[in-house]
């Protein structure tokens, strides 16, 4: 998570899923009014993000993971 620039990637949180030892959200990614997708992304527990929350996600080249909308089978490599 960073602060917003260009980056980091504008998401909206949708949903929090604080495990303890890691952080889950659910976001939605909204990069101009037609182009809307959704996304995973763990963070720090330590983070205190909320839903409804817009934050700037960076994003790790080495640790993402990609998956085909339809078959969910998954994309690699990046």
């Amino acid at each position: 998570m960073t602060a917003k620039n260009s980056q980091s990637l504008p998401v909206e949180v949708l949903l929090v899923e604080a495990l303890g030892h890691e952080t889950y959200l659910s976001c939605l990614l909204e990069l101009d009014n037609s182009t809307k997708s959704h996304l995973q992304a763990r963070i720090d527990p330590q983070e205190a993000v909320r839903g409804g929350d817009r934050i700037g996600l960076a994003i790790d080249r080495e640790q993402i993971h990609l998956f085909e909308r339809e078959s969910g089978i998954a994309i690699s490599p990046l």
